[in-house]
């Protein structure tokens, strides 16, 4: 089982160069903010974590992967039209 200030610590340093703040709250929930480095304005803000999803070391392995994803998803989804173009586009099928 996890305590708390372990899974803070591994949470906390799975996102550089992102900052990563971990906040217990009642009842064993935990918030998570996920920050840009010289950015106060959080990228991602989870709140009420149940204990459940972080209270074993393969909890919050899968914990960061899914907030990983889902910084992806919000990067992805903050791409300009230009930026997609530049990419090469959106990977459309032509049939």
């Amino acid at each position: 089982m996890q305590t708390y200030l372990q899974a803070k610590r591994i949470l906390e340093s799975s996102f550089l160069p992102y900052r990563c703040k971990c906040h217990l709250e009642n009842y064993g929930e935990m918030t998570i903010s996920i920050y840009e480095s010289a950015v106060e304005e959080s990228i991602l803000t989870i709140p009420k974590v149940p204990r459940t999803d972080w209270n074993t070391l393969r909890g919050v392995a899968a914990l960061a992967l899914r907030l990983r994803q889902d910084m992806e998803l919000i990067a992805a989804l903050e791409r300009t039209p230009t930026e997609i173009a530049a990419s090469g586009g959106m990977n459309e099928s032509k049939e």
